[in-house]
């Protein structure tokens, strides 16, 4: 999950809600499958900006993820079952209704951690979240994660 702050040592995730501002998702298994799962979540965030005038597409996604793991229904979300790293899934199915997923580490993948400049020994990725505007700069410039670009020749340079 998403965490404002470096998790106790030894945490695992539930697995049920998590920081989808950076997550890795291929169709190349079961596309038709991953494609009705996001039509959903799309369909959801566009009903929730028309009828509030916003939608906040991370919580709407785990939150349809959730009905999902609940619903038992891969008719309505093209998954029937889930099955997380290390864990038991969440019901019995056939390999093409089962969304196989892993949770990304909070300790390698911090989200908006004020001391993540402690951890840049152990930090692969860094969201630097909980700030706005240029708050998230000063984030980044902690963990050494800003200053790449070089407007001059627009190109990244390394450090």
């Amino acid at each position: 999950p998403e965490l404002s702050k470096p998790p106790p040592k030894g945490y695992k995730s539930p697995g049920d809600g998590g920081n989808t501002g950076f997550f890795y998702t291929s169709p190349a298994r079961k596309p038709l499958q991953i494609q009705q799962l996001f039509d959903v979540v799309v369909k959801k965030v566009a009903s929730a900006i028309k009828e509030r005038g916003h939608g906040a597409d991370q919580n709407i996604f785990w939150q349809i993820f959730n009905e999902m793991r609940k619903a038992k229904n891969a008719s309505m979300f093209g998954f029937r079952c889930t099955r997380q790293c290390g864990k038991q899934p969440t019901c019995q199915s056939n390999d093409e209704e089962m969304l196989d997923y892993c949770d990304m580490d909070p300790v390698y993948h911090p989200t908006g951690w004020m001391d993540g400049d402690k951890y840049l020994d152990t930090i692969v990725t860094y969201h630097a979240n909980y700030a706005t505007n240029t708050n998230k700069i000063k984030k980044l410039e902690k963990v050494k994660g800003w200053g790449f670009w070089n407007d001059r020749t627009k190109e990244c340079k390394s450090r």
